[in-house]
């Protein structure tokens, strides 16, 4: 089977090694050993790049991170390449969405491009990442070469913050219920964001698949926890509580700082945030609270230093406070190491994170709650911590190992391809 990845499966390859890239390069490797052929199409290229092993057939619309005026540049050659589909493709975007953006003119030349690269890679089967804008293109291309075609959702469907639609709950439901109506089946990597979906078609069109993640390159890591603190320059005598992601609002970060300075002092309880953009804000909050000396901040790690961060840290902290939360793959990452998690009792977290087994969930927003959870953990005794590490490390095999992920995935779509291919 040749496979194509697109949609919104991250900006470029990694580093930074955000989810969605990650979860879209482990699922082409794995099909690639399985002797199936993949392609991939990214926004654009970078000097440092690494593709996890991947091994596929890349595609950008960019040779480099793109400006606006590399961006008029892409429109103009793209809509004068084939101007019809080029109008095509901008009229399909006014019908559903109910109004005209730069983001549409740029992507309906996305669309012309993912085209040509249809027609060149031939793929029996498409694969879209988020239900967004560039997976609304390639529906229609998927449609227009009669290919059947996958959504992989997240948090899209139902939080509607991320997609905004104009004419009111009719409208929305109207475009969902139209738009979902395209891809053979819809996958979703949690129960949570699969509820989305759900409500606008069959729930047998639905199937639930959790980011696998490599499971036994956490579990073999050779640092111990002062190696590893080492390693990255952090105090070997601190209570360490860690959170992985893109450093907006949306993450909680910000709760996480607050939460650490309400601890006791005597805890050394301190900071270690890690993710892509612009640390500025939250640099200035720990200043606010107090903590500026007690906080750590990393980004664009390589692998192997971000799992050495995973062993360095004594809890992963995940904070996220809106309906976004899907279940990140930076909290299975942790638990594979063995870390015990504190979260929001929100979203898709509870799925993987089970209160007082291996960790503590808290109400949504209750940052006080948030620290006397982190406190607990910073209280354990030997055993008790031993006791929540392990339970991390089970259930993080038993829900999130890669192979069994990826198993799942490649059945899923092979129906679809065996099933195209009877029509």
């Amino acid at each position: 089977m040749r496979l194509l990845m697109t949609g919104n499966v991250g900006e470029s390859l990694p580093p930074p090694y955000a989810g969605i890239p990650k979860r879209a390069l482990l699922i082409a490797g794995s099909m690639r050993e399985a002797g199936h052929q993949v392609g991939l199409a990214f926004v654009y290229r970078h000097e440092h790049e690494d593709d996890l092993g991947a091994g596929g057939t890349y595609f950008f619309d960019y040779d480099h991170a793109p400006t606006k005026l590399t961006k008029v540049g892409f429109i103009l050659t793209h809509a004068l390449r084939n101007p019809y589909l080029y109008g095509c493709l901008v009229w399909a975007y006014v019908c559903a969405h109910r109004f005209l953006s730069r983001e549409a003119l740029v992507n309906a030349a996305h669309g012309v491009l993912l085209d040509s690269i249809v027609a060149s890679f031939k793929p029996d089967l498409i694969l879209s990442e988020a239900a967004i804008i560039r997976t609304f293109m390639a529906a229609q291309i998927a449609v227009r070469r009669n290919i059947p075609i996958v959504f992989d959702t997240y948090a899209e469907v139902h939080d509607r913050s991320i997609l905004k639609l104009r004419g009111g709950e009719a409208h929305r439901t109207a475009y969902w219920k139209e738009l979902l109506t395209i891809p053979e089946l819809v996958i979703a990597p949690s129960y949570y964001c699969g509820k989305g979906p759900a409500e606008f078609v069959s729930p047998e069109k639905v199937k639930v698949i959790y980011a696998g993640i490599e499971f036994e390159k956490y579990r073999d890591c050779p640092l111990t926890k002062e190696e590893a603190r080492t390693r990255l320059g952090l105090p070997l005598d601190a209570f360490l509580v860690v959170a992985v992601g893109s450093l907006s609002p949306r993450k909680g970060h910000d709760h996480m700082i607050e939460a650490i300075s309400m601890m006791d002092a005597s805890l050394n309880a301190q900071a270690v945030i890690c993710g892509p953009g612009d640390a500025t804000w939250l640099r200035e909050l720990t200043k606010e609270y107090g903590i500026a000396n007690r906080s750590h901040f990393f980004t664009g790690l390589s692998e192997e230093d971000l799992i050495a961060l995973y062993r360095a840290v004594d809890v992963y902290c995940d904070a996220s406070n809106t309906p976004r939360a899907c279940l990140g793959m930076s909290v299975t990452e942790a638990m594979a190491i063995g870390k015990p998690i504190v979260a929001y009792d929100t979203a898709g977290l509870p799925e993987i994170v089970h209160d007082n087994k291996n960790g503590y969930l808290v109400p949504l927003d209750d940052i006080v709650a948030l620290s006397q959870a982190l406190t607990c953990v910073a209280k354990l005794s030997e055993a008790e911590y031993t006791r929540l590490s392990e339970e991390s490390v089970r259930l993080a095999g038993e829900l999130v190992e890669l192979g069994a992920c990826t198993r799942q995935m490649m059945s899923a779509l092979e129906e679809v391809y065996q099933k195209a291919q009877r029509k």
